[in-house]
């Protein structure tokens, strides 16, 4: 085909910036070696979905060329829009944490609504979060952080559209971090803890009127950690419009289940001690049929 024939270049940007965003990362950036068309088109890309395991180089060159990319994807055309921002099994090993701050953030000022950062730490290198941006971000429907960072949640946070929070690995800083956070987000309906780290944690309060889904769970090689859920935390639930409810950790030291007339399933698995000398209890599983015009 000659380059008269090349239809395709000659389509506006917001329509390639589509089609590129439909790609792998690794092929949609390939193509700007295409021509000087394509050069930097892959910068307008809505969805930033990185995969850390596609720079198959050694070390030095790995963590050149990774910042390099991300550098250009973020910085580059800062007047574009991003719909998804997706950093997975991210070691952050030979990177300045600061860096991965304001990749975060350039995301975050340029409308992101799904953003998903999953970091394999390494050593103490430990990533900041840029705590002012984020947790006071207009557009963002989906969050879910999966590193072991202290979450420090600002006084001043609002989270207007948040409908899903997915929550690994995190360490919370105190009781009132969580009161903020939540009730920060009108119409949150999703929300999980996975493996979070709550010793901090005294009275544990997860009141949210418009959340549907609860998902709080301690697995895997943490289910040999107690301390990673104390029992000396006091846990109250006030969810008057909660559907489904799984709790999966270590027992608390008291209960208070408050106000949910809409439960339609609870899955509880409480474990009394070390796994595997103690084996968890179940304590309640039930599914009860909606209500007519729920």
């Amino acid at each position: 085909m000659g380059k008269e024939d090349d239809r395709i270049s000659k389509l506006p940007d917001s329509i390639l910036s589509h089609i590129l965003s439909s790609l792998p990362i690794k092929d949609a950036v390939s193509t700007s070696i295409l021509s000087t068309r394509w050069r930097h088109l892959y910068a307008y890309m809505l969805n930033l979905d990185v995969d850390f395991r596609i720079f198959r180089y050694p070390p030095p060159l790995t963590v050149k060329s990774f910042t390099n990319f991300m550098d250009k994807m973020l910085f580059l055309h800062t007047e574009g829009r991003i719909e998804q921002f997706r950093l997975f099994n991210f070691k952050i090993s030979g990177i300045d944490a600061s860096r991965v701050c304001e990749w975060i953030s350039a995301a975050l000022c340029r409308g992101v609504k799904l953003m998903d950062l999953i970091f394999v730490p390494w050593g103490r290198n430990i990533p900041m979060l840029p705590t002012a941006v984020l947790f006071t971000c207009k557009t963002l429907v989906r969050l879910k952080l999966g590193f072991p960072f202290v979450m420090t949640v600002p006084s001043h946070v609002f989270l207007p559209n948040l409908n899903t929070l997915e929550l690994q690995s995190i360490i919370f800083e105190d009781d009132d971090s969580v009161k903020r956070l939540l009730s920060s987000c009108p119409i949150l309906e999703q929300l999980s803890f996975s493996n979070c780290d709550m010793r901090n944690i005294t009275w544990l309060i997860i009141s949210n009127p418009s959340l549907k889904s609860l998902t709080l769970v301690v697995k895997g090689i943490y289910s040999y950690f107690p301390a990673f859920f104390s029992n000396e935390v006091d846990i109250a639930f006030d969810l008057p419009n909660l559907v489904y409810f799984k709790y999966k950790v270590f027992t608390a030291k008291r209960y208070s289940m408050g106000n949910m007339p809409c439960l339609v399933t609870a899955d509880f698995d409480i474990s009394f001690g070390l796994l595997p000398i103690s084996v968890p209890q179940t304590i309640c599983c039930i599914s009860k049929p909606a209500s007519p015009g729920t």
